[in-house]
């Protein structure tokens, strides 16, 4: 297993919740912050309804919301490569 700088940019990642379900991820920010938005997004969930369309773009607060209610207790993230973001094109 490679390890990461907390500080490093384009991550690619992988998140699970105590119910297994992967969520596959790459950041463009540093590795820590996109982390936090994930947890920050979490938290954030228990004050909307699920019908808000505020949770439909964002997986794993949604999923959180729905299964976990918002508890982010078992959310963990694992670097699995790092790629140079000068090569990365959206299309």
């Amino acid at each position: 297993m490679k390890h990461f700088k907390i500080t490093a940019k384009g991550v690619i990642y992988y998140a699970t919740c105590p119910c297994s379900k992967i969520y596959m991820g790459m950041t463009t920010c540093k590795f820590k912050i996109r982390i936090r938005e994930h947890v920050t997004g979490i938290l954030a969930a228990s004050s909307v309804t699920l019908e808000e369309d505020i949770l439909k773009p964002k997986p794993i607060p949604r999923h959180f919301r729905q299964v976990h209610h918002s508890d982010p207790l078992g959310f963990k993230v694992i670097g699995i490569d790092n790629v140079s973001l000068d090569l990365w094109v959206r299309i």
